[in-house]
């Protein structure tokens, strides 16, 4: 993958961490894409809602079973938006874990 910004250099490097530690991971886009058909046609990709973190890692704790990581990947100078705030607020309230990742050090500190 290529990047092309602070925050992108950052996605790769908890990607590429997450798939060394073998900790499956999805890329979770939000927003809206514009899409152009062939036939001049207009449409949209919607993906997850505006907030959502970049990353959901789910980490297997073998008989003791599996969590939740979301992750948001920041550059040294990014700051969470509102929307953001909001969504690690919601799933830290369904127990589940959220890491502002700034690089792979705090995915360590987090226990990945």
């Amino acid at each position: 993958m290529r990047r092309t910004t602070p925050e992108g250099y950052v996605l790769d490097a908890v990607l590429q961490y997450l798939a060394a530690k073998r900790i499956f991971a999805m890329r979770m886009n939000s927003g809206a894409i514009r899409l152009e058909s062939q036939n001049g046609r207009t449409r949209y990709f919607k993906g997850h809602e505006p907030g959502t973190a970049d990353v959901l890692a789910i980490k297997n704790f073998g008989y003791e079973g599996h969590q939740p990581y979301w992750i948001e990947c920041k550059s040294d100078k990014g700051v969470q938006s509102l929307k953001q705030k909001e969504f690690e607020a919601r799933v830290m309230a369904h127990g589940h874990n959220y890491i502002l990742a700034r690089g792979i050090e705090d995915l360590e500190e987090a226990g990945l």
